[in-house]
């Protein structure tokens, strides 16, 4: 399978999952602490990197 049909999939798929088992709550909760730089280890589709501050420089990897 191709990496963009994968996103297709992926993506959806764990945004149904992510609200009710708390995911995205503790997602928003860390990030909202990083400051500085930041490697983002495995920064798959990029589904954190909207929700880092303008000040945070991310290095995805």
């Amino acid at each position: 399978m191709g990496y963009e049909l994968a996103s297709r999939i992926y993506e959806p798929v764990n945004s149904f999952l992510e609200k009710p088992t708390g995911i995205r709550r503790a997602r928003r909760g860390l990030i909202e602490k990083a400051g500085g730089r930041v490697i983002e280890l495995g920064v798959g589709t990029g589904l954190n990197l909207p929700l880092y501050r303008e000040d945070v420089e991310v290095l995805g990897g």
